[in-house]
């Protein structure tokens, strides 16, 4: 009778263990890049929802916002990384719709504000105006 494991045993165990522990490791790095992409991801969202608060007189635009004009912010670093982030905000007009009839003149003017962060996040809205 065997009381003890051969070094074939061993080694397979080992090897079997080690598979285990890499598989693991990466399934555990893989989360992590998942997440630190999620959280950049949802504030440059933020970041844009910001920038939607920027109104401009003029219908057709193309400028660059900085948050830190849009909003302001007591806490300091707040304030620094908003002014830091800089958002480019194009309005132009889509289409104009014309609804009039005998009684009224009625006309719908549609703008597509397109909100981009560098190449990192691209956001597209879309405005409508109502003329009577």
């Amino acid at each position: 009778m065997k009381k003890s494991f051969s070094l074939i045993e061993v080694l397979i165990a080992v090897s079997i263990l080690s598979i285990v522990m890499t598989a693991i490791l990466q399934m555990r790095e893989n989360n992590i890049q998942f997440l630190q992409n999620l959280t950049t991801s949802n504030k440059n969202s933020e970041y844009i929802c910001i920038s939607t608060l920027y109104e401009n007189n003029t219908t057709a635009f193309n400028t660059n916002v900085y948050l830190d004009k849009i909003v302001d912010f007591k806490d300091d670093d707040i304030r620094k990384e908003l002014k830091e982030q800089k958002v480019f905000v194009k309005s132009e007009l889509e289409k104009s719709i014309d609804l009039s009839n005998d009684e009224l003149v009625v006309s719908v003017e549609i703008y597509k504000q397109t909100h981009k962060i560098q190449d990192k996040m691209n956001k597209v809205f879309y405005t409508f105006k109502l003329i009577y």
